[in-house]
């Protein structure tokens, strides 16, 4: 039963949002449709399943939507090409981009997904008009990627801030210094209100 929460809870999240009426915010990338209606697609992946639908021939528009809002990553080239990430996956071009934000009135597009291709914690793309933003420095421990956070500012400006988490050894050595007050730790909290109910309830 506890492993099954989780998943319903996902299940009801946002795929994307937009900030400030201005600057969509998404895990992987834009729509493969042609047609356009990315937004409303989303909308209609309300209801779902918590697993992501695989990506075929057989697939409905909205289940495509769902997975390029998952797994697609911009590329260089115009248009939509296959992403070499896998099956069903796609790639997609600064004229997708274009199109995308020019339809629904937008400025900017903020993904993620993926460890940007200048191995930094962000990367600008498209004209400007796409930012990759990765927060995880060093991914996997393999990459050597710094990580960053976007701070979204006043005006629609957009400030990159760069660090570098240390790796799991340098994180072992670390002291943790017991608080003041020990009795005000969250533990200590739950403990005593726990008792605190045990008392009244039998009395």
């Amino acid at each position: 039963l506890v492993y099954e929460i989780p998943p319903r809870l996902f299940a009801r999240l946002p795929l994307a949002t937009v900030v400030d009426s201005q600057i969509f915010v998404v895990h992987g990338g834009l729509s493969r449709n042609p047609a356009g209606g990315f937004l409303r697609l989303l909308g209609a992946s309300r209801n779902r399943a918590p697993e992501i639908p695989a990506a075929s021939a057989y697939s409905s528009a909205v289940d495509l939507a769902f997975v390029d809002a998952m797994w697609a990553d911009p590329q260089d080239a115009p248009r939509v090409a296959p992403n070499p990430r896998g099956a069903g996956l796609i790639s997609f071009g600064p004229d997708v981009t274009a199109r995308f934000l020019a339809e629904n009135g937008l400025g900017l597009v903020i993904r993620s997904h993926q460890v940007p291709p200048n191995n930094e914690g962000y990367c600008v793309m498209h004209n400007g008009k796409l930012i990759t933003v990765f927060s995880a420095s060093n991914y996997c421990g393999l990459t050597g990627n710094t990580g960053a956070v976007l701070v979204l500012r006043p005006g629609g400006t957009v400030e990159p801030t760069l660090h570098w988490a240390p790796p799991l050894e340098r994180l072992a050595e670390v002291a943790i210094e017991p608080p003041e007050d020990a009795a005000a730790t969250p533990a200590a909290v739950r403990r005593g209100r726990a008792l605190q109910r045990q008392n009244t309830a039998g009395a």
